[in-house]
């Protein structure tokens, strides 16, 4: 089946990488593009089923849709005229489109013009359409990219109110947490699928655990500092979640962890164990030795990526990205396998 996603304009390379990592879960061989901030999804394996799934995990997607059909703009009456509207209308629908620039009555009218085509030809099946501009059953979308059309039926939103879970809400609080919606997204780049275990060895108030937690993986994580910890086991009691929580040194991993998700201390408001010119490579040196799949790791741009290779043996970068925060901060987000 083909699908069309829409990204969020946050961060398209993040996005459009997360969709990969959580798209392999499911199927390692689907086919993706990108085009702007519209990504195309073709699997033999994915079906509505799974592609809502992988909507309800992903962070940086808007939406997910079900490709009905794309042509060229000079086509598309024709591919309006031709296409069973039947096969996909239920009960109520409504028309959007996006990708198209100018004034918002000019693309309301175009909106109602290729509406009012669906309409008649429902009508002319025998069906009497219902046009519902909130909440319809069939939620039809035009994307504009250049010269080519795509059609799809929405299929997935993004449900998820990460606001909620803002460090500023939680109980156990700390100023230095990440945002949860870029909790999720490393959890996603980890490619680690439901039932599987994510180990965050700097958990700090669990902000990553509690992401991974409700996407319904295992969890686990310690951290030096034993105040974060009370206030990370606060945390997800609070979301209940369950988890294996300790105080212990992330340099002193013991056993095999498949999936390694962390936000590594920078020492400006956060708590360091040692200088991170010792910390940073003794913790990738452990890593280096118990890793099982992939780690995706969150570090400041700059001096510390250099810090971190240095305790590489066999592992290597298979991706990076930029992450803004804020004028003097910029976050590096590394996947290593």
């Amino acid at each position: 089946m083909k699908f069309v996603l829409l990204i969020s304009g946050e961060n398209e390379a993040l996005a459009f990488s997360e969709i990969k990592s959580v798209a392999a879960i499911f199927d390692p061989a689907a086919k993706i593009r990108k085009r702007k901030r519209l990504i195309l999804l073709s699997s033999g394996l994915i079906g509505e089923g799974k592609a809502i799934q992988m909507q309800a995990r992903l962070a940086f997607t808007r939406s997910t849709g079900l490709l009905l059909f794309s042509c060229s703009r000079k086509l598309l009456n024709k591919k309006i005229e031709i296409f069973d509207w039947a096969s996909v209308y239920s009960s109520s629908f409504s028309v959007r489109i996006k990708g198209i620039s100018g004034k918002e009555s000019r693309i309301a009218l175009l909106e109602r013009r290729i509406g009012g085509k669906i309409f008649d030809i429902l009508q002319a099946k025998g069906i009497k359409p219902r046009v519902r501009l909130e909440f319809p059953k069939t939620e039809i979308e035009f994307f504009f990219l250049g010269n080519t059309a795509f059609c799809a039926k929405i299929i997935a939103v993004q449900k998820e109110d990460f606001e909620v879970r803002a460090p500023r809400y939680r109980p156990g609080f700390s100023p230095v947490s990440m945002s949860p919606k870029l909790c999720r997204c490393m959890v996603n780049l980890s490619g680690a699928a439901a039932g599987k275990k994510i180990f965050d060895p700097f958990c700090g108030t669990g902000g990553i655990l509690i992401e991974a937690g409700l996407m319904g993986l295992k969890i686990e994580g310690s951290d030096i500092d034993a105040e974060m910890i009370g206030k990370c086991r606060k945390n997800l009691k609070f979301f209940k979640l369950s988890a294996r929580i300790s105080v212990a040194d992330a340099s002193k991993i013991s056993g095999r962890k498949d999936y390694v998700v962390c936000d590594l201390p920078y020492g400006v408001s956060s708590y360091l164990s040692e200088k991170k010119k010792f910390l940073y490579p003794k913790f990738t040196r452990a890593l280096s030795s118990h890793l099982g799949e992939r780690a995706v790791l969150c570090i400041k741009k700059g001096e510390d990526e250099q810090l971190i290779k240095k305790g590489f043996k066999e592992l290597k970068i298979i991706k990076s990205f930029s992450y803004y925060i804020h004028k003097s901060m910029t976050k590096k987000i590394i996947v290593i396998e």
